[in-house]
């Protein structure tokens, strides 16, 4: 038995080894007051506010209200005419298209069912995605393939003319068939 190898009776240093109940306590009291710093600090900030009671909240509330309801049913009681339009400009164009959209000032200068919210050209992409915004403004409009008619703006933009145009729908460019 002279061949084992005599333990030593040191303690081990590995990572995963127990730590004493000291250790774990400071731990925990310096995870708490750290925390309690962060919440003091964020919970008074005014755009953590608007988060917490806007989006959190109101959308806690929402799925609260309606639990069987599907996203695009949640999105429309939330968002109003702003989302139905562009779901119904999602629902009525390839997703290939290129769609030319007016100024977010030509939208709200009369009025109108669009809430000023939710206009910018982001976020018009990201519910019609792949599908792809162009905003009047921006520099290129040669690729465009639909235009998307918004309180009776966009008419001016096809090249045909179009009998009982109605104030809010999206059409191709060209005329399509005869």
């Amino acid at each position: 038995m002279a061949n084992k190898k005599i333990k030593d009776n040191k303690k081990s240093t590995h990572p995963t080894e127990k730590k004493s109940w000291k250790n774990v306590l400071i731990i925990n009291i310096v995870l708490i007051v750290v925390g309690a710093l962060f919440l003091n600090y964020y919970t008074k900030r005014p755009e953590i506010v608007w988060i917490y009671r806007n989006l959190l909240a109101a959308n806690y509330a929402t799925i609260q209200k309606h639990p069987d309801a599907t996203l695009d049913e949640r999105l429309a009681s939330k968002l109003k005419f702003n989302y139905v339009y562009l779901a119904y400009v999602r629902d009525n164009t390839p997703d290939t298209a290129v769609i030319l959209f007016p100024k977010r000032d030509v939208i709200l200068k009369q009025p109108t069912k669009f809430n000023d919210a939710e206009l910018s050209g982001v976020w018009i992409s990201s519910f019609i995605y792949p599908r792809k915004a162009v905003i009047d403004s921006d520099a290129s409009t040669e690729n465009i393939t639909h235009i998307a008619v918004m309180n009776g703006w966009g008419y001016d933009r096809l090249n045909y003319s179009v009998a009982n145009p109605p104030e809010n729908c999206v059409l191709p460019v060209h005329r399509i068939g005869n």
